[in-house]
């Protein structure tokens, strides 16, 4: 059940920018220590840390297309503007 409740704002502008970082959490930097709980079927190499034991990610978005034969049929989703808005 994908219910799809992320709301995305793509903020394009450094005064946009600006205005948001006041409001930013501060990352979390071992949130790989859980990874092997929510991924079990992993080889533990994946979640290895090297150097001070932390990752940063500053944005990972990841597209592709899966092969339509072997893919459950997709259920309905938000259109595009239900989810995202630019300022």
């Amino acid at each position: 059940m994908n219910s799809l409740p992320v709301r995305v704002v793509f903020v394009t502008s450094p005064a946009g920018r600006d205005r948001l970082r006041p409001l930013l959490m501060p990352g979390d930097l071992k949130f790989h220590e859980v990874l092997p709980r929510l991924f079990p079927h992993a080889p533990a190499a994946y979640f290895h840390m090297a150097h001070d034991g932390t990752r940063k990610s500053i944005l990972l978005v990841t597209l592709g297309h899966g092969d339509d034969s072997k893919l459950f049929p997709r259920n309905p989703r938000p259109d595009f503007e239900e989810i995202a808005s630019f300022v």
